[in-house]
């Protein structure tokens, strides 16, 4: 009997990152698509929501959003 996928996916925003650090988080979340918890980035809107936000905190402007 086949099983039930209880897979669940989050999505993180990523506010004032570098494009290096945006990039070690692509990798982590791509390596999280074979696990039972998976993290996929989606662009930071006020008008949407997201599971998780990562924001630069020594960066004011970022805070500031």
């Amino acid at each position: 009997m086949a099983r039930m996928s209880t897979k669940r996916t989050f999505t993180v925003a990523v506010i004032g990152l570098t494009q290096q650090e945006q990039g070690v988080l692509t990798n982590c979340f791509r390596l999280s698509t074979h696990r039972p918890f998976a993290y996929a980035q989606v662009p930071f809107s006020a008008e949407t929501s997201s599971d998780i936000v990562i924001v630069d905190g020594d960066d004011q402007q970022s805070m500031t959003q």
